[in-house]
């Protein structure tokens, strides 16, 4: 699943420069996502509706923020 995502994400944002992207998904998707940018996400879950936030800076991913509702 994770080399699915990532091979799905670089494909959504080959043509993307630098800065934020926020990123809705089911959370499989997500999970696996956000595990293969930073494996210190390991074991995090997604709840119904959150969103995440990845930033592209000098041509690598990060996550800056993940598993937000809105308004909180």
């Amino acid at each position: 699943m994770a080399a699915r995502a990532w091979a799905a994400w670089s494909e959504l944002t080959s043509e993307y420069s630098d800065g934020p992207l926020v990123m809705v998904s089911h959370d499989a998707f997500n999970t696996a996502l956000l595990r293969t940018i930073d494996p210190a996400l390991d074991g995090i879950t997604q709840r119904t509706a959150c969103c995440n936030q990845l930033s592209r800076v000098g041509g690598r991913w990060r996550v800056d923020v993940y598993d937000r509702k809105p308004g909180g």
